[in-house]
């Protein structure tokens, strides 16, 4: 079915950007989002054992997540986010992965994400991907090439669709080092396969109602959500607020299933050990710890003198 809400949301954020009032609020159903993960997802996923675990539920965000979940190997994967334009870029993004190889992945989007590439190339390029998209999802790209075009055709100074729409769009080296399928053009291969019998779907969903899902997991992915928790917690909120989350998410679980809880972005080396661990919470890190069933893995940054961190919790 055709989402005539979510194209309106699009185009809002189209207007918004090319007036130069970027004034959408983060994280809402009209604001832009990451075209790559800033997560190193590639080490958490390989820090266990996915080969049983069949069923995933994850942020949207970039797709990233659920793309390195498809690539390990998950062929049923629900993704969650309250911004519907996240399920549209996965489908863009599985897309160009269908169409093209490993090294023309990269230079096509090199050119959607230049400024000074043509409007008609885009439509192009945007045109031969169309039979790798669901009806849905061709209707929605196509609608907003269609905006777009008509909106910057006589401007001098144009900006890709895709920079209107996303944030953090060069393939850096770090996007590279956080995504198998970036990597590794023997990953991207096996994802390209896998991509042929996976079932993604896609909810548009808050994150504090999860637990209320009528579904099971074996893997569930929550990227840094806890870290906005605040707004409905308030500031300072206790540990009892997350034992309570935690136990909605169980119940949600298989036996043996894994919820990667919270992504810890860069920490320095002499105070990982010791702060908070979610943002604008009381929680630190020896709390966490004395749950038996959460551990707390330190991961690469690739940043100097800067770590990330996942917190794992296995449910028994």
């Amino acid at each position: 079915m055709i989402d005539y809400d979510a194209i309106k949301g699009a185009k809002k954020i189209i207007d918004t950007q090319l007036q130069n009032n970027n004034l959408n609020p983060p994280f809402s159903e009209y604001s832009k989002v990451y075209l790559w993960t800033n997560e190193n997802i590639k080490e958490y996923l390989n820090m266990t054992n996915l080969d049983n675990h069949s069923k995933a539920l994850t942020v949207a965000s970039s797709g990233d997540h659920a793309l390195e979940l498809a690539l390990k190997g998950v062929k049923d994967i629900t993704a969650f986010d309250t911004n519907k334009l996240t399920e549209y870029l996965f489908s863009l993004k599985k897309a160009l992965i269908l169409k093209y190889n490993y090294n023309e992945f990269f230079k096509i989007i090199d050119l959607l994400t230049k400024d000074n590439t043509s409007l008609d190339d885009v439509t192009s390029i945007m045109w031969d991907l169309q039979p790798f998209m669901e009806k849905k999802h061709q209707y929605f790209w196509q609608s907003l090439l269609d905006y777009n075009y008509n909106n910057q055709k006589h401007k001098e100074a144009k900006i890709s669709l895709i920079n209107l729409l996303c944030l953090n769009t060069p393939v850096l080296e770090k996007s590279k080092n956080y995504n198998s399928y970036l990597l590794s053009e023997e990953a991207y291969n096996v994802l390209k396969a896998n991509l042929l019998n996976l079932n993604y779907c896609f909810r548009e969903q808050n994150a504090h109602e999860l637990g209320d899902l009528n579904d099971h997991y074996d893997a569930i992915l929550l990227s840094n959500i806890l870290d906005y928790f605040y707004k409905n917690w308030g500031f300072y909120w206790p540990i009892n607020n997350l034992q309570e989350f935690s136990k909605s998410l169980e119940k949600i679980c298989f036996k043996d299933a894994i919820i990667f809880l919270h992504y810890i972005f860069n920490y320095g080396t002499e105070t990982f050990h010791s702060e908070t661990i979610f943002n604008a919470s009381q929680v630190k890190r020896k709390d966490l710890l004395s749950d038996h069933t959460i551990t707390i893995k330190e991961l690469n940054s690739y940043e100097s003198k800067l770590y990330n961190g996942i917190v794992m919790k296995r449910i028994k």
